[in-house]
């Protein structure tokens, strides 16, 4: 996964980006699935699969998607 970890900022809300492989007892994915997990106002949320073609703009509109959808303004 090339992108590693990252920061977006949107409407004034920093989001913490990190791609989680699986394989732990604490992860959020499944053992062979590489996930987004989303850090939020102390909170992880892992809504959608990673890729090794994501790009910092193409995650950035997955999360502003995803914020939108779930925090509608």
């Amino acid at each position: 996964m090339a992108l590693g970890e990252v920061a977006p900022t949107h409407r004034g809300r920093t989001f913490r980006c990190r791609v989680d492989m699986g394989g732990s007892g604490s992860s959020l994915a499944r053992p062979s699935e590489a996930v987004w997990v989303v850090e939020m106002d102390g909170e992880s949320h892992a809504p959608f699969d990673a890729s090794p073609d994501d790009t910092r703009a193409s995650l950035m509109r997955r999360v502003v998607a995803w914020f939108e959808r779930v925090y509608p303004s």
